[in-house]
């Protein structure tokens, strides 16, 4: 179950992280708009312009290939890395904030951009502590009885946190209702 675990979750970082390159590098425009929004400093956002899909494709490679205790600790030092950006971002320019991420513009909530890269942290963590080949020489090593209820497990818990990021994003674009005097 172990392997099969580590496989899943080495799968489920690789597909999202050569998403976020291959959407970033199509939609090159769109994401040097969405990372102007975050001001950040000096020539650090020409460097992350390239930088950050060419390390999103090296944590891709380094999945598949191994040692998984090097491309669990990119995933993880990409994400705190992000989650620096976020916070830093926020401080400035309050909750919204734009999300380039997986080829959008769209401005997010800080606290969404936060649970989503909780949530890819814990499968990062878990290639970290499992370390050894990558996936693709793993490919032998896995129990097919194993890898189904796992992506199963993994999909319900996607869609968990895609239903609670929907419902929050709703909670925090709404409205207020005024205050004002009712006579």
């Amino acid at each position: 179950m172990t392997d099969s675990l580590t496989f899943v979750s080495g799968v489920a970082l690789a597909v999202a992280f050569g998403w976020a390159a291959v959407s970033k590098l199509a939609g090159f425009e769109r994401w040097r708009r969405a990372l102007s929004g975050y001001s950040l400093p000096g020539g650090f956002e020409s460097i992350a312009g390239f930088g950050t899909p060419g390390l999103e494709i090296a944590a891709v490679v380094l999945v598949l290939t191994g040692p998984l205790e090097v491309a669990g600790a990119l995933v993880l030092a990409l994400i705190s890395g992000f989650c620096i950006v976020v916070l830093r971002a926020r401080a400035a320019q309050g909750d919204r904030l734009p999300c380039g991420c997986f080829g959008g513009t769209s401005e997010r909530d800080y606290r969404l951009m936060l649970i989503r890269n909780a949530a890819l942290a814990v499968p990062a963590g878990l290639l970290t502590l499992a370390g050894g080949n990558g996936m693709i020489a793993r490919l032998g090593s896995v129990a097919a009885s194993d890898v189904l209820p796992l992506v199963l497990v993994l999909l319900a818990a996607a869609l968990i946190m895609w239903m609670t990021m929907g419902l929050m994003e709703l909670l925090t674009t709404r409205p207020k209702p005024s205050r004002g005097n009712r006579s």
